[in-house]
């Protein structure tokens, strides 16, 4: 039994669809092969100004922005690690996953970590967030750079710790005369049971909190929308609120589709006529998801002034 992806489709199973469905697969290795690399080009520049902006002096006063540097260094290692995979491997032809059993293990760990990281960092800013709009006399007691440490340190040690199955659970395995990295044989149907896990920790439980906190921020401003002082006032920190928001609600936006589709696909091949449906769609799901690794920065110079003034400031220097 196997799950339905662009990872594990063997050349028996291709050989088996139909025309039209040979040509709904060629415009999902397309996607990768166009669209991968525009993807990387505009997140590496953006990240890597991100994490100049980010690291300076000015900037990582604000315990925020010690969270969002963090969360722009993980979006750069997500599209060197993954994305650069789908595009090696759609290009050339070149899987470095399946060069050995070692590099199978150690990149599907690494890309879930990462992946994993992603959202919790982006809820981790949300409850920052919420802190610093319902108690803001206790924000600055309460986000401090030694609790951004223990937060993002314990969240890294739990996640590592949650991957290490990898190690032991998947390997290469032989399809149709085809090496692929997958579960091993001894733990496929532990691989429904890592699905529900997988959606839990990489978007179910942020999501939540993310929907939850996003709700109660904005039902806050609201109610404060008619005290004209407030918002004069507290413009800078409206501003940060607000560009969190976006974050975290383009976020879910991005990244759910993935999710529900790991969830829902079938663990045989279906029918060759759904064959190729099934391929598309985790083509486009999975690319949204590169996508949520590469808007932040964008996020940050619309909705930031300050962010928009140190970077116009890096680049007049």
């Amino acid at each position: 039994m196997v799950y339905i992806d662009e990872d594990n489709v063997t050349q028996q199973a291709f050989d088996n669809v139909t025309f039209k469905s040979k040509e709904l697969i060629i415009v999902g290795e397309n996607i990768w092969r166009y669209g991968a690399p525009i993807l990387m080009a505009i997140g590496t520049f953006g990240n890597v100004c991100s994490v100049i902006v980010l690291s300076r002096k000015r900037m990582r006063k604000i315990t925020m922005n010690l969270f969002l540097l963090a969360l722009a260094i993980v979006d750069i290692s997500m599209l060197w690690t993954g994305l650069l995979r789908k595009w090696i491997d759609v290009l050339l032809d070149v899987d470095f996953r399946i060069l050995s059993g070692t590099s199978c293990k150690f990149h599907i760990f690494i890309q879930y970590t990462l992946r994993y990281l992603s959202s919790w960092i982006v809820m981790m800013v949300s409850i920052e967030r919420f802190i610093a709009v319902f108690f803001p006399l206790r924000v600055k007691l309460v986000c401090k750079r030694l609790t951004f440490l223990i937060a993002l340190s314990t969240v890294v040690v739990a996640l590592v710790g949650l991957n290490l199955h990898f190690f032991w659970t998947f390997d290469l395995v032989e399809k149709d005369g085809t090496l692929k990295c997958e579960t091993k044989a001894d733990y496929v149907s532990y691989r429904r049971l890592w699905s529900w896990v997988n959606a839990m920790f990489a978007s179910v439980i942020p999501s939540f909190v993310m929907f939850i906190s996003s709700s109660l921020i904005i039902g806050k401003l609201v109610l404060r929308r008619c005290n004209t002082t407030t918002v004069t006032n507290g413009a800078s920190k409206l501003a940060s609120t607000i560009s969190i928001l976006i974050l975290c609600n383009l976020f879910l936006l991005l990244i759910l589709p993935s999710v529900i589709y790991q969830i829902r696909r079938p663990m045989v091949y279906p029918p060759p006529r759904v064959f190729s449906d099934y391929m598309l769609m985790g083509v486009i799901f999975n690319f949204l998801h590169y996508m949520n690794n590469v808007t932040n920065f964008f996020i940050y110079c619309v909705a930031s002034k300050r962010f928009r003034r140190e970077l116009v400031s890096i680049f007049k220097a």
